[in-house]
């Protein structure tokens, strides 16, 4: 055994944060070549740990196993560390700009529902289906469709006129728990 290999998977989780569990895990998808072996147990060398950083980092900056593997194991030798993370940088942009566009959605679509003033769930589910053309129209310029398919514009004036002309809203109480 050489000093390179000298780390048992206990030293490797001690020193990188990380379960043995996981180190074993990362072996098993391919993110760790299998350590050799001395009378059955692994033995880790130095590498290792820059290894298990390198994926740590990678975890962090959203990306997944099989993307992890593709930086690591992906690319012909020839390819630079520096253009293996560009590449797959640009890709993880792309797709968390989509995904901070879909919470932006949801969060106009929250936004539009604490403004809801319906007294009963039919009433706010009846003004989903019978919205004016109009005023959809307008809303949607400025907030994408709704997934569910309706309409993100169901307070118009006059329903909102009349709602406050009744009684305030109840609060919603707590369940009962058995």
């Amino acid at each position: 055994m050489t000093r390179d290999e000298s780390l048992s998977i206990g030293e490797v989780a001690a020193r990188t944060g990380v379960r043995p569990s996981a180190l074993r895990y990362y072996e098993s998808v391919g993110l760790l070549p299998p350590p050799p072996r001395v009378s059955g147990r692994r033995r880790y060398g130095e590498l290792t740990v820059g290894f298990v950083a390198l994926v740590q980092l990678a975890q962090r900056a959203g990306f997944r196993v099989d993307e992890i593997r593709t930086l690591l194991h992906g690319f012909t030798p020839d390819v630079a560390p520096a253009a293996r993370w560009q590449q797959l940088a640009a890709q993880k942009v792309v797709e968390l700009d989509e995904r901070i566009a879909a919470a932006q959605r949801m969060r106009s679509m929250l936004d539009e529902r604490m403004r809801c003033d319906c007294r009963r769930v039919e009433d706010c589910a009846r003004l989903l289906v019978t919205a004016d053309v109009d005023l959809e129209s307008t809303r949607s310029r400025r907030m994408p469709p709704s997934p569910t398919g309706g309409s993100h514009a169901h307070h118009t004036d006059r329903h909102t006129a009349s709602a406050r002309r009744t009684a305030p809203p109840a609060r919603p109480t707590p369940r009962a728990r058995d």
